[in-house]
């Protein structure tokens, strides 16, 4: 072999493990990204989560009256909420809609009777890649004429938001 021959071979050598190289810091780099883009979207649903579950428990149609012109903090009014699920379907999806997105909220009575469940609101996404679900203790309030006085009961709170 003549020595422009060694020389062009042992070029096409050099590139062709530059190549390679550069193949696989590229597949690292996509996988670095894929992952971080995944991580991003999680971190996204779950504050989308947290920002869903706030906004039910202090939303004024459904939030307790406090006695003299405020509110109990963390407390659900039954009658409220009663009402408020009557008006919803009508209003799903504008007002409401923009507040809550693709989501699940219910109100789960534990004490005294944990048969007791209510669908605040639900407009499921369809094909959703990714669900997120956030629970929160909240006091249940029936000011209901039957019951005479507040009766209070304890409940829970239950926000599934989807992506």
């Amino acid at each position: 072999m003549k020595r422009g021959q060694i020389q062009m071979t042992e070029t096409i050598a050099v590139l062709f493990i530059f190549f390679i190289l550069i193949f696989f810091g590229l597949i690292f780099y996509y996988k670095y990204v894929d992952s971080s883009i995944k991580a991003n979207q999680d971190q996204n649903l779950e504050k989308r989560a947290i920002d869903t579950t706030t906004r039910v428990i202090f939303l004024p149609e459904i939030q307790c009256g406090g006695g003299s012109g405020g509110t109990n903090v963390y407390c659900i009014d039954l009658l409220k909420m009663e009402a408020f699920q009557k008006v919803l379907p009508d209003a799903i999806d504008d007002y409401y809609f923009n507040l809550f997105s693709f989501a699940k909220i219910t109100v789960q009575e534990v004490y005294p009777d944990s048969s007791k469940l209510w669908v605040v609101y639900d407009k499921p996404k369809k094909d959703f890649t990714s669900k997120k679900v956030t629970y929160f203790s909240a006091a249940l309030q029936d000011t209901s004429i039957i019951a005479g006085s507040p009766v209070t009961s304890f409940g829970y709170v239950t926000v599934e938001v989807y992506s």
